[in-house]
């Protein structure tokens, strides 16, 4: 599994894990938690279904919307 800090090899056992996380870890399963909804079929394709299609709606609305803070910013 990818994500934005490379690529997350053993996933399963960080999410099973009973101990104590490390920061990395915590990222992990965080990270792990957003890609609920996308699954991949047998030719590599991604298939995502509403909880992942509304986390990402909720992304890119907040992303704009600090994007626009930040010109009105520059703009003053």
């Amino acid at each position: 599994m990818s994500h934005n800090d490379g690529e997350a090899t053993e996933y399963q056992k960080t999410l099973c894990k009973t101990g104590r996380k490390n920061e990395f870890e915590k990222r992990l399963v965080k990270a792990i938690k957003r890609t609920e909804g996308v699954k991949v079929n047998i030719f590599n394709g991604l298939i995502v279904d509403e909880r992942f299609l509304t986390y990402a709606v909720t992304e890119f609305s907040r992303y704009a919307a600090a994007l626009e803070k930040a010109i009105q910013r520059n703009n003053r």
